[in-house]
């Protein structure tokens, strides 16, 4: 399997209990996917027929809710944060169905953890700005064959912009 960058956007709601715990709820527009190499699997040929043995890729798209819970330390200039918590996913569209498994082989939702870490950058926007990274890992396999079994276990990279109409602030 190999790696391949894809497109990630949402939008979150976050509840501040105090000035060091939150909790995020968001929603999500996923795609993930890769590219396949029968060779490398012991897989020595697709089930559907007409396929290439070279380098196959597939894509799928999902949905995402995660549920985190996030811990703040509030500096001069900036909130630093590690967030941890449970994600579910359902998927929405499937563009790897004909490439080596039957119809509808692939799962249709995934559960998983999320770990991150971030900054949130606030004392020179008007609209502060968030730089996160950010492990999702499945434990719900997309698909697990004889040989090869596959999850779809990301690291994401964004940035973010919080509205601040749209908060409360309890800093003060």
């Amino acid at each position: 399997m190999s790696k391949k960058n894809d497109l990630k956007i949402g939008a979150y709601g976050e509840y501040q209990f105090n000035r060091f715990i939150n909790m995020i709820i968001e929603i999500n527009y996923s795609q993930k996917g890769s590219s396949f190499v029968p060779e490398d699997s012991g897989i020595s040929e697709p089930v559907s027929t007409g396929m290439s043995l070279s380098e196959i890729p597939f894509s799928v798209n999902y949905f995402e809710f995660p549920v985190l819970l996030k811990i703040l330390v509030n500096t001069p200039i900036s909130r630093v944060y590690l967030s941890g918590g449970i994600r579910y996913d359902y998927q929405i569209n499937d563009n790897s169905t004909n490439f080596f498994l039957p119809e509808n082989d692939l799962s249709k939702s995934n559960w998983g953890f999320v770990v991150a870490t971030g900054l949130d950058i606030s004392n020179y926007f008007e609209n502060p700005l968030s730089i996160e990274i950010r492990y999702n890992h499945d434990t719900t396999p997309l698909f697990d064959h004889e040989v090869l079994t596959v999850t779809n276990s990301t690291i994401d990279i964004s940035v973010g912009v919080t509205f601040k109409s749209l908060t409360k602030n309890n800093d003060k």
